[in-house]
């Protein structure tokens, strides 16, 4: 079985036969490289920051890491679940069975590296905001989330309502949790997902999220966010009790204190990589849109789709990403809103163009069967 796995005409034919379902991804992925680049001619005379492709393509371990943890977990879960015996013994045939597919591995590596490109188009869009589009909207916003929630900012309604410091924990953890569940999503998507229609959509609206979303329109809606506010403008205190109090919460509760307060240290690299112009990994602050609420948004959309049971609970997790958001000074509740409604329309257009698209790739199968 795997001899005709590795036979080479086998092997080619697998390789271009995945790789030719992709089209639109590779389509998408070129399209925000021309834009990233037509960005960087138009305003290079203001930008201080270098692109950094490179270093994502370099580490590419990181990715593969991530995914792994994963999955791992995923498939511990999945053995507690269905009471199955002799776990190490599994789990190590099932790492065996994943690396004797050698096609199914290099189609993976080649929509790894896709992935690779669209994170440090986007991470170079969001670190040159200030450069083009200098942080104009946080009070435009805060003036939205009053108006929109009674005159009451929303961070005050969520501390009122889930005031104890374990809450904050909560929060802090459901982030951490994000990063796993994001990861295993596109693990799950790249490599195990049979359909081919759900797979593409949710990889084309994945792109087009991080890229579009987090990229672009952070550009045109240029805002630094809450936690940011006092630091950017010293006179200006509107978010300094909220920060004040997560910092209290970080030092009255012993689990914080062990788990670090990860969110404030977090905020602190990220202020001291911008305020000093570097360009380290993951850099740059951006509050709209919140592309923790569209990430998780995304997740649940694509997993309705293959499980309705575990779709719902993770919509539930969209809603916990969305209120930890405000809650931890991450963003405007509107930063999550307009996430939202965004990252439907992009889901939409997704399954739209794969429905066509999906139409000529059969008709395309059919006529290399015929051959």
């Amino acid at each position: 079985m795997i001899a005709d796995r590795l036979n080479s005409g086998n092997l080619t034919r697998n390789i271009y036969t995945d790789l030719t379902k992709d089209l639109p991804v590779y389509l998408l992925v070129s399209m925000t490289c021309i834009i990233t680049l037509v960005i960087y001619i138009i305003n290079r005379d203001v930008i201080v920051y270098q692109y950094q492709l490179l270093d994502y393509v370099r580490r590419v371990n990181v990715c593969l890491k991530g995914m792994f943890l994963a999955w791992s977990i995923f498939f511990y879960i999945n053995m507690l679940l269905n009471k199955r015996r002799n776990l190490f013994k599994e789990y190590f045939k099932a790492i065996f069975i994943m690396f004797s597919d050698a096609s199914k591995i290099a189609v993976f590596f080649v929509r790894l590296m896709l992935i690779n490109i669209c994170i440090a188009n986007y991470t170079y869009l969001k670190q040159i905001i200030p450069d083009i589009n200098p942080f104009t909207y946080d009070e435009v916003f805060y003036q939205w989330d009053k108006l929109i929630h009674g005159g009451v900012s929303p961070w005050v309604i969520s501390h009122d309502i889930f005031s104890s410091s374990y809450w904050t924990f909560f929060f802090n953890l459901s982030y951490n949790i994000w990063f796993i569940l994001i990861w295993g999503s596109v693990l799950y998507f790249m490599w195990y997902s049979r359909n081919h229609k759900i797979r593409q959509a949710y990889l084309l609206s994945f792109f087009s999220s991080w890229f579009f979303i987090g990229g672009v329109l952070a550009i045109l809606m240029s805002a630094a966010g809450p936690c940011f506010m006092h630091l950017l403008e010293p006179g200006n205190v509107t978010y300094l009790p909220l920060m004040e109090r997560l910092e209290n919460q970080v030092e009255s509760l012993w689990l914080l204190q062990i788990y670090g307060g990860e969110t404030s240290q977090l905020q602190s690299y990220l202020w001291q990589a911008y305020s000093q112009r570097n360009s380290s990994l993951g850099a740059g602050i951006s509050a709209m849109p919140s592309m923790h609420v569209s990430s998780s948004v995304l997740l649940a959309l694509g997993a309705y789709q293959v499980n309705k049971k575990i779709g719902i609970l993770l919509w539930c997790f969209a809603v916990v990403i969305m209120i930890a958001s405000v809650h931890l000074g991450w963003h405007y509740a509107v930063d999550g809103y307009v996430a939202l409604v965004v990252t439907v329309v992009i889901w939409k257009v997704a399954q739209f163009v794969v429905g066509k698209v999906g139409v000529k790739s059969k008709n395309q199968e059919v006529a290399m069967d015929t051959v």
